[in-house]
C-alpha cells in the first residue's frame, strides 16, 4: 500500500505539471524511476535494509526477481517503441512514466491502470472533438489520466 501512495504522489506532482505546460521535468521522471528501482530491489531483497525485512506486497507472489522485472517494464517499453514509430505522437515522458510505474507496482496492476487511464482518455478527448474544443492535430496530457487511472485500480482492488 505504501508503494501506491509513493505512485500517486508522483503521479499528482508529474500529472499537474503535464497539465499546465504540457512536458515534465525529466529529473522528476528520473526521480520517480531509480526510487522504483530501489524500491524493487527492497521487495526482492537485493538489497537489505533492516526496516524493510517484513516487507511483502502482490509485486513479489509467484514470479522470481528477473521474470517480474522484464514483464513489469514490458508496457513502458512498447509506449517508447510506440513514440518512436510514430514520431513524438505518443510522448516521451508518457512512456518513460509507464516504465518506472511497472517497476513501481508490477505487471498486472500495471494493466489495470492503463486500462482505465485509456478508457478515460478516449472518452475525454471524443467529448473534446466532439465539441469543438480540440482538433484531431491537438494533443492531451496523458499522465493525469494514469493518475485517475490509479485511482480507479484503488477503489475497484481487492487486495487494499
Amino acid at each position: 500500500m505504501q508503494s501506491k501512495i509513493a505512485v500517486l504522489f508522483f503521479l499528482a506532482f508529474m500529472g499537474l505539471e503535464d497539465f499546465k505546460d504540457q512536458c515534465v521535468s525529466l529529473w522528476k521522471i528520473l526521480l520517480f524511476l531509480i526510487t522504483g528501482i530501489f524500491y524493487f530491489c527492497i521487495q526482492y531483497q537485493w538489497i537489505s535494509i533492516p526496516i524493510f525485512s517484513k516487507m511483502q506486497t502482490s509485486l513479489t507472489s509467484g514470479f522470481p526477481a528477473l521474470p517480474a522485472i522484464f514483464l513489469s517494464v514490458l508496457p513502458g517499453t512498447a509506449l517508447l517503441l510506440l513514440c518512436w514509430i510514430s514520431n513524438g505522437a505518443i510522448g516521451l515522458a508518457d512512456g518513460l512514466i509507464v516504465l518506472a510505474l511497472g517497476i513501481w507496482i508490477g505487471f498486472w496492476e500495471l494493466l489495470g491502470v492503463l486500462s482505465g487511464a485509456f478508457f478515460l482518455s478516449f472518452f475525454v478527448a471524443g467529448f473534446l472533438f466532439f465539441f469543438h474544443k480540440k482538433n484531431r492535430t491537438e494533443t492531451i496530457p496523458f499522465i493525469p489520466f494514469l493518475l485517475a487511472g490509479m485511482f480507479l485500480n484503488l477503489f475497484f482492488s481487492q487486495s487494499v
